[in-house]
């Protein structure tokens, strides 16, 4: 077993920002085999405080940004946006929300066409607090894209709803509106969302559940609760990351406030089975699952607090190694690492992403050239590490 450890071989992006400081770089982070988004949700875009922008590089064949890139800026552009987050490349598709801008809007760009294919979706009818793009995924081939409002009352007070829409001639086109399956207040439904082959998986904020809908029947298929675990788990089900067979729940609120994932393996594409829990094993941090992503060989989650070296909120990742077989999936304890040059209150882990054999991990309020509290996103190979 390692404590943690601390990480040298790695490339930091950092916004041109020009100086200003604390503008929310690295509230979110999305990577594909070509390119790389990040949020800048309090960039203060055309003079519009706290209106956001999303940074977009091109990648190298290592999966490392070869250029500054392009900001991207909203057509309809207003103070306290916070646009940007949250953000997902699929394919050529780059999917981002403000969802506090009133009953909250969606976002696509064609990444080969730039901010100039810009498509924005709003709820019909929706009031303000619904939170209409807390959470959001599309399928490869584009044709269906489902978008949570876990703050809609349309079923009951913030109850939640999935909205769900698919790719017609002139446009995405709403054809259904998903009710959370327990209809009662606070649930938050749609706080998360997810696609994974013919299922859509969706988390709730409040009710501890992720439930599993057929993407073409949208039935439920299946309830997972923490309870399969045999461990007191509490705030299951925000996040959810998903990789082939391979599904990690984030569940930040257990074990008095430590955190935790559940993993989960599907031997036939359908049925969701429990196979341990990931915690950091170096146990320096607390609230461990506000981020988790899967990979081919890694399991990466975050917590929201870590103190070591006297460097308090410096952040941390904890790495698992895991195989799977047919009878389910192996889990390894790998590492707890952090950044070597990290200072106390950077938040370094605020979002990880696996791809490109690479950790992409952002460090919201992480000081440097560019401003205090500019924020850095660090691409550390995995091959180092393991």
């Amino acid at each position: 077993m390692r404590k943690v450890e601390l990480i040298s071989n790695y490339v930091q992006v950092v916004p041109q920002s020009n100086g200003a400081q604390d503008i929310g770089f690295g509230q979110n982070v999305a990577v594909s085999d070509s390119y790389m988004a990040v949020s800048a949700i309090r960039y203060d875009a055309n003079g519009q405080s706290d209106s956001g922008s999303l940074y977009v590089y091109p990648l190298d064949d290592q999966g490392v940004p070869v250029e500054s890139g392009m900001i991207i800026i909203p057509s309809d552009l207003q103070a306290g946006d916070l646009y940007s987050d949250p953000v997902k490349i699929v394919g050529s598709e780059l999917i981002t929300a403000s969802f506090t801008k009133g009953p909250g809007q969606v976002y696509i760009y064609n990444l080969e066409a730039g901010h100039q294919s810009e498509t924005i979706l709003a709820p019909p009818n929706g009031k303000n607090g619904d939170k209409f793009g807390c959470s959001f995924d599309m399928t490869d081939d584009g044709q269906y894209l489902f978008i949570g409002a876990c703050g809609s009352d349309k079923f009951n007070v913030d109850a939640g709803a999935v909205y769900c829409y698919r790719l017609v001639d002139d446009g995405y086109q709403l054809y259904h509106l998903l009710e959370p399956p327990k209809d009662v207040m606070d649930a938050g439904f749609g706080r998360y969302i997810e696609i994974a082959g013919d299922q859509l998986i969706v988390g709730s904020q409040n009710s501890n559940s992720v439930y599993i809908f057929d993407i073409l029947t949208l039935q439920v298929e299946d309830v997972i609760a923490p309870a399969s675990s045999g461990a007191p788990v509490m705030g299951f089900g925000v996040p959810i990351d998903v990789y082939e067979d391979v599904m990690v729940v984030g569940a930040r609120d257990s074990f008095r406030g430590l955190g935790c994932g559940l993993v989960y393996h599907t031997a036939d594409g359908t049925d969701w089975t429990y196979q341990g829990i990931i915690i950091d094993r170096s146990f320096t941090s607390r609230g461990l699952g506000i981020s988790v992503s899967v990979g081919d060989d890694f399991i990466a989650i975050s917590p929201n607090q870590t103190t070591f070296y006297g460097r308090p909120d410096q952040g941390s990742v904890t790495l698992y190694e895991y195989t799977t077989t047919s009878s389910g999936v192996s889990l390894e304890y790998n590492s707890t690492i952090a950044i070597d040059s990290g200072q106390a209150g950077d938040f370094f882990g605020k979002r990880v992403t696996i791809d490109n054999g690479n950790l992409y991990s952002t460090a919201l309020y992480d000081d440097n050239s560019n401003g205090i509290d500019a924020g850095s996103v660090y691409v550390i190979p995995l091959a180092a590490i393991s």
